[in-house]
């Protein structure tokens, strides 16, 4: 399948980068060089499929044939973002192809759909990657949404992992992902055509575990009026995922050893066990090392559960792709709610990228559909933010003070060594990056 090839040409707006990761976040192939005079030359023995052009706040719009640069495909169509301090335009004016009018972020949903209606023209529509089939969703079948370095790299170990069949141990805050994470290793995996049962640990009392994972005959016991197969039986071939396994107790967890280590269980009711082919990936919110340690979780479990460790960041440490999760939830919101919001209002957008998100992925996306409930329109303003979360957002401006000094204590503690900075304060090195242009911290005034 050949990927769509877009370049895209600017001089040094601020919402290139944020356009490079929209389209890469789509699985376009992304070609941005800093120059935009004969870019396209270097791909005559290519196909050029789209460019995409900035003009900046202070310049004109193009006249009739300045959109296209030299060397440029006659096949390739241009888009032309434009800076809104210039007069409303109707159509194309005879002057670009298509024009796209922006004030302070991206227009992504009309941006998108123009890439689809363009790409669908050159591109047979099945091998094209941003068509409304393939569009990335919070639903089971949607990947992970991001591009930072901590999420390629879990985004890699996902694929590696699902080529072998060793148990796998997912960690992370509550709203990380862990339950996606697990459906991807399944459904990338050689199980993917057999079922993936999800058991949450921690809803499971151990009155009924043995009921519910290894089943009964009619009759085992007071009420068990039919056959049940069990849980664990009705994964056979495929993939059992055990959530917030760290809740379970040392009665339940002595019982999934058991199943781990013979590969059989035995149902209520019978004398003989069965033979059970399933691959086991558990996940935790909890420091499951500590646990392992203070006893509190079983130790011959913990090795058979920890062969492939899988660690999600936080979404503090990942703020990069905060502008993406966004986009991506306003247009499932959109879809969703039948509005047309085209996303932040500055001061909003910065709010949300300097917040920690305690609640990760899962409190960011429950936030949006809280706005969204209002029906919103146009961009979203602090005033369309729930109260409660204004409070927080308040709270946490009130609190960046303390936090500047504590970078600025810990840079010169460690000689302004930003990656034992990182370990100290438990972030990332990104993150001490972007904390020191956030507090304009310079090492010469300190």
């Amino acid at each position: 399948m050949r990927q769509p090839l877009i370049l895209v040409a600017s001089k040094g707006t601020a919402l290139r980068q944020e356009l490079i990761q929209l389209l890469r976040n789509y699985d376009f192939e992304v070609s941005a060089p800093s120059e935009s005079k004969g870019l396209v030359q270097s791909f005559r023995n290519r196909t050029l499929d789209l460019v995409i052009m900035f003009s900046p706040e202070g310049e004109g719009v193009p006249k009739a044939g300045e959109n296209r640069m030299s060397g440029s495909p006659e096949r390739a169509h241009v888009i032309h973002l434009i800076a809104n301090n210039h007069e409303r335009i109707s159509g194309n004016n005879g002057a670009v192809d298509d024009i796209h009018q922006f004030k302070q972020s991206l227009p992504a949903e009309g941006l998108l759909q123009s890439i689809d209606h363009w790409l669908s023209r050159l591109i047979p529509r099945t091998n094209f990657p941003n068509n409304q089939a393939s569009h990335p969703s919070a639903s089971e079948d949607s990947p992970m949404v991001g591009n930072s370095p901590p999420i390629q790299e879990i985004k890699g170990s996902i694929q590696r992992t699902a080529l072998t069949d060793s148990n796998v141990l997912i960690t992370g805050e509550t709203g990380t992902g862990k339950e996606m994470v697990a459906e991807l290793i399944h459904r990338n995996s050689p199980r993917h055509g057999k079922p993936l049962v999800c058991i949450n640990c921690a809803a499971l009392p151990d009155s009924l575990l043995e009921s519910e994972l290894f089943g009964h005959e009619r009759g085992a016991f007071t009420g068990a009026d039919s056959f049940q197969e069990g849980k664990l039986k009705a994964a056979d071939g495929g993939t059992v995922f055990f959530d917030e396994i760290g809740d379970m107790s040392p009665q339940a967890q002595a019982k999934i050893l058991r199943v781990i280590e013979t590969k059989q269980a035995q149902r209520l009711g019978t004398q003989g066990s069965f033979p059970l082919d399933i691959r086991i990936i558990a996940a935790t919110n909890r420091d499951v090392d500590a646990l392992a340690k203070a006893n509190e979780f079983r130790r011959d479990l913990y090795f058979r559960l920890n062969v492939v460790r899988l660690e999600l960041p936080p979404l503090r440490e990942r703020k990069d792709d905060i502008p993406l999760l966004l986009n991506h939830y306003i247009r499932e919101m959109n879809r969703c709610f039948g509005c047309l919001v085209e996303g932040f209002t500055q001061e909003a957008f910065d709010l949300l990228l300097h917040y920690d998100w305690p609640g990760n992925i899962r409190e960011l996306k429950n936030l949006l559909e809280a706005i969204f409930v209002n029906l919103p329109q146009g961009r979203i303003s602090l005033k369309d933010f729930p109260e409660p979360f204004r409070r927080h957002l308040v709270k946490g401006e009130n609190c960046s003070q303390s936090e500047r000094d504590k970078l600025l204590a810990t840079l010169l503690a460690t000689n302004w060594n930003k990656s034992k900075t990182a370990q100290e304060l438990h972030w990332s090195r990104m993150t001490v990056y972007r904390k020191i242009a956030k507090y304009r911290i310079h090492r010469s005034a300190a």
